[in-house]
């Protein structure tokens, strides 16, 4: 196992994929998650699913599809990173109770409004923001933030959940640059996809659903 620091942000009480997916990229492929130097892209395509909230300390922990299948059956996954071809997964779980103790959560200030405080909405639709600086953890935040502001423009301010992302191809930007998001398409009316560009180059898609007693916890499927 390979525990977690992560603080709660602002007010929240539980860690946010956006605490969770630069984690899990560091660990995954550090060689392309560093915003400090260019690397080259990845061959496959990074795959991360969000499956529940967590409120206890976390850690992470590489498993084989045998170990993946008894954990999804006991409901224990928190975030799971797949890449294409392998069959070796990264997953996230809360640690046991009986475990808290051991590393106490800290807190930090947060505002997620400031993240798109200068977005704008472009004649398209599309919503865009200026990043002066990119970390892997700030462009994550941007980005989500910013789909919630183009989805709520769209159709209608809701509680939305992040269910999934894809990063084909990943690797950090390490300049600045112009964010964007473009929404795609609806799975079964209820699943919202969108994909985010960096300086025109798509990096991610991004998968939201409405916050629901109806949404599924089943996680989101290749479509």
């Amino acid at each position: 196992m390979i525990p977690l620091e992560l603080p709660f942000k602002g007010k929240r009480t539980y860690f946010h994929g956006t605490d969770l997916l630069p984690a899990l990229l560091h660990l995954a492929a550090p060689s392309a998650s560093s915003a400090d130097v260019a690397q080259a892209p990845l061959p496959q395509t990074i795959s991360v699913q969000f499956h529940r909230l967590a409120t206890r300390p976390v850690q992470a922990k590489w498993v084989d599809s045998e170990e993946l299948q008894a954990l999804r059956a006991a409901d224990a996954l928190v975030a799971l990173l797949s890449l294409r071809g392998s069959e070796r997964h990264l997953v996230i779980l809360e640690q046991a109770q009986t475990e808290q103790a051991r590393m106490p959560i800290t807190r930090v200030d947060w505002d997620e409004a400031a993240t798109v405080r200068n977005a704008q909405c472009a004649t398209d639709g599309n919503w865009q923001l200026a990043v002066p600086h990119v970390s892997l953890v700030s462009l994550f935040e941007h980005m989500i933030a910013l789909n919630k502001q183009l989805l709520n423009t769209q159709f209608g301010p809701h509680d939305w959940l992040w269910a999934r992302v894809d990063l084909p191809q990943w690797r950090a930007p390490n300049r600045a640059g112009t964010l964007e998001i473009a929404f795609l398409r609806q799975i079964r009316g209820s699943v919202f996809v969108s994909e985010a560009r960096f300086d025109t180059v798509p990096v991610a898609n991004i998968y939201f659903s409405k916050k629901s007693p109806e949404v599924s916890k089943k996680p989101l499927t290749q479509s």
